[in-house]
């Protein structure tokens, strides 16, 4: 029935391909039909039209997107993972004001609760190693993500080159478009011992095999993607992926009943059990307070918290004072937009004077002084 319900302009296209040991044959069986095979013969196609009908969720799922200008299949792809609540680290080529405001936007128009997304703060090439190894670094030590999905669509445009006129620009290209990012990350993983699920790789591939033509070494780059179906089983790195630790928050009655459902299946002697992981600090919370001892200063991600934390800023969502509509952070005083990468800048000073070990202020306390206890 819920095939039924799919509109025709929404049915997701199919091109779906069998892998064999060498070759990926052409399925015509399953392409985009007004009456499409049967769900069960097709999972691919039916897990596509539930997508297109009920929505599906990227919830603490974290993904890295490259080739994310203006116009790229790219950008279409993070104002997808946004509104699923997915993590989204993008690179950038070139980062200035300009491009942080223009993905500053893409994030207030689709981010949705749970997402997050995280721009490099440093110009990246996918085509230098130093580089490739230095963004891997990035966010598997200062941002502490683990990958679940890497989207490497990041490439350099060769028109009008044919075979006579191929030099190196198109040579970067080709070392662009593969995927030396796989390699970092793999080495990544597997100095950590994070032996688990393969990791999902994305791969932007193309039946150009040459048949275009005056694109330099394009098509050249999308046949050598190929390889990697059969180098992922040939080739030891296919059982690197994910922290396969598992981490789930239960509360109360819920959390007796699955300590039992474990029970047999798993050796609790052996299972490391939190009981309890808040923390209200002089430092805030527990996320603010780890970024003040591991590195002397709030990020803007913390800074944004202790000013909201403080009730510096708050959330709003209506019209301003100028009668303008506007959903995002104000302060509270004045009730005048701010803006998030400001935030750390503006009300720095009045957040490290509250901030720490204090001396209890009786006007903030009620009056209370500790030097005027009595002690009976």
């Amino acid at each position: 029935m819920m095939e039924s319900t799919v509109p025709s302009e929404r049915a997701p296209n199919q091109h779906a391909q069998a892998l064999t040991v060498v070759t990926l044959p052409f399925n015509s069986s399953v392409r985009r039909s007004p009456l499409p095979p049967p769900c069960d013969k097709v999972p691919l196609l039916h897990f596509k039209r539930k997508i297109a009908t009920l929505g599906t969720t990227f919830k603490d799922k974290n993904a890295l997107l490259t080739g994310v200008g203006k116009g790229s299949i790219g950008v279409e792809i993070l104002k997808g993972l946004l509104p699923g609540g997915a993590h989204v680290v993008i690179t950038t080529s070139r980062y200035n004001r300009a491009t942080a405001g223009h993905y500053q936007s893409i994030y207030q128009s689709f981010g949705a609760r749970g997402s997050a997304l995280t721009l490099t703060v440093v110009a990246f090439n996918q085509g230098s190693k130093q580089d490739v190894e230095a963004l891997v670094n990035y966010i598997y030590a200062t941002l502490g993500l683990g990958l679940d999905c890497i989207l490497p669509f990041a490439a350099v445009p060769e028109n009008d080159r044919e075979i006579d006129g191929l030099d190196d620009k198109s040579e970067l290209a080709h070392r662009i478009m593969l995927v030396s990012i796989l390699g970092a990350v793999k080495n990544k993983k597997a100095s950590r011992h994070f032996v688990s699920r393969p990791m999902q790789a994305i791969l932007s591939l193309s039946p150009n095999h040459g048949l275009f033509g005056n694109v330099g070494l394009s098509s050249e780059s999308k046949v050598s993607l190929e390889t990697l179906f059969n180098r992922w089983n040939s080739e030891s790195w296919g059982e690197y992926g994910p922290n396969a630790l598992d981490f789930k928050v239960i509360n109360g009655a819920e959390g007796e009943q699955d300590l039992e459902k474990l029970g047999g299946i798993i050796d609790l002697e052996k299972v490391v059990v939190i009981t309890g992981f808040a923390e209200v600090s002089p430092w805030g919370s527990s996320r603010t307070h780890w970024e003040m001892e591991a590195r002397g200063e709030f990020t803007i991600k913390g800074s944004i918290e202790m000013a909201w934390l403080m009730g510096h800023i708050k959330h709003f969502d209506g019209r301003l004072k100028d009668s303008s509509l506007y959903v995002g952070l104000v302060d509270s005083k004045t009730g005048g937009p701010v803006d998030g990468k400001d935030i750390r800048s503006r009300y720095k000073e009045e957040v490290l004077s509250y901030t720490g070990v204090q001396l209890i202020e009786p006007k903030l306390f009620c009056g209370y002084d500790p030097k005027k206890k009595v002690f009976n």
